[in-house]
């Protein structure tokens, strides 16, 4: 929910602003693929972190302090 609603429209307004000051340069194909791929494999890695944290405290009762 937090994508749609801010990083998205956040990243586009800050792209459209570097592009009107000339600092961003044209993305190629490539480089988008390159992102999407990246953004694939970082959201594959956490969820299989997360993963191994929960079934490592599996099983587990309340902590006591």
């Amino acid at each position: 929910m937090t994508s749609p609603l801010l990083v998205i429209p956040f990243t586009a307004r800050a792209r459209k602003r570097l592009r009107a000051a000339g600092v961003l340069r044209p993305t190629t194909a490539r480089e988008v693929v390159l992102g999407i791929g990246a953004a694939a494999a970082a959201t594959a890695v956490s969820h299989g972190v997360a993963d191994l944290l929960l079934r490592a405290l599996e099983g587990r009762g309340p902590q006591c302090t």
